[in-house]
């Protein structure tokens, strides 16, 4: 009957959807269970294991969770738009909503990822006091880079979906995550590298995840080739603001003290990343106004 087709197709694209997200879930469980035992293996007592995990599961992890939390409205507000292309048979229009979803996640993302890698310290400082803030810091830097994969894998995960092909974001998060397993495994073992191969391991999980979909969905759309400008741009602009707040921060940290000086920095290259964005007309406002037509998320 027509109801039970309906609901047929309806757990035929949720089921992978939720499977999806699940796996992603699971990288936390694969960070809990290799941490405390490859650490007490290192001959880190309990104790030391245990600070060294909860140093990076509730400053570094939370702070990348809070940029995906950021980016994942705009990867799901691009859905609609990418099933009708595909629906439709407009590989035109499913080109060009990909890439403007991406640069849409890229011109939010960049300025998140490029100010964690050079204010790790100061951020952590300003939320979470300055207890466990060095080690924090140091894993926050090396968990920063996955923000700008994660980014991308969104978006393309939404397409993929909307094109029907769910069932290969469940495989491409269930091989990133294998390999997560294994890299982080190793990597842990080496006591020169340490708790350190936890957030290499997330980025490697990512980065091979982000992979097995783009290689879908250039089948579907040939997006790859506008792809390295979309994301060289906001890096970029973002890159210049960051260094030129970084003089500011140091120039005021004796005079009014390191919290309100990173503030004023932080406000400071917010502007100038702004600014840099419009002379490069890397997201214009006409481009933003056409895409408000078709997602309120502009």
């Amino acid at each position: 009957s027509e109801s039970k087709s309906v609901i047929k197709s309806i757990f035929s694209i949720s089921i992978p959807i939720t499977a999806s997200a699940a796996v992603m879930s699971i990288t936390g469980i694969i960070d809990l269970i290799t941490i405390m035992r490859k650490m007490e293996h290192l001959g880190y007592a309990e104790s030391e294991a245990t600070a060294l995990y909860g140093n990076y599961t509730t400053m570094a992890v939370p702070m990348f969770n809070l940029a995906v939390a950021l980016l994942t409205p705009i990867s799901i507000a691009f859905v609609s738009v990418f099933a009708k292309a595909k629906a439709a048979g407009d590989v035109s229009t499913l080109q060009s909503s990909v890439c403007d979803s991406i640069e849409l996640s890229m011109t939010l993302s960049a300025p998140i990822m490029v100010g964690m890698l050079f204010y790790p310290r100061e951020i952590l400082s300003l939320l979470f006091g300055e207890t466990g803030v060095v080690t924090g810091a140091h894993l926050l830097t090396l968990l920063a880079p996955s923000i700008f994969l994660m980014a991308l894998l969104l978006t393309v995960n939404s397409a993929l979906e909307s094109c029907g092909k769910t069932g290969v974001t469940v495989i491409a998060m269930l091989v990133g995550s294998a390999v997560k397993l294994i890299c982080g495994n190793l990597l842990m073992s080496n006591g020169k590298i340490g708790i350190d191969g936890a957030p290499i391991g997330t980025f490697l999980c990512y980065a091979t995840a982000l992979l097995i979909s783009l290689f879908t969905l250039e089948k579907q759309c040939k997006t790859i080739g506008s792809l390295v400008e979309i994301c060289i741009i906001p890096h970029a602009c973002a890159l210049v603001a960051i260094f030129i707040s970084r003089g500011i921060f140091q120039g005021l940290c004796t005079a009014i003290g390191e919290s309100l000086a990173f503030l004023v920095a932080l406000t400071f290259s917010a502007c100038a990343y702004y600014a840099a964005i419009r002379i490069c007309n890397a997201f214009s406002l006409k481009k933003l106004k056409e895409m408000s037509k078709y997602t309120k998320v502009a």
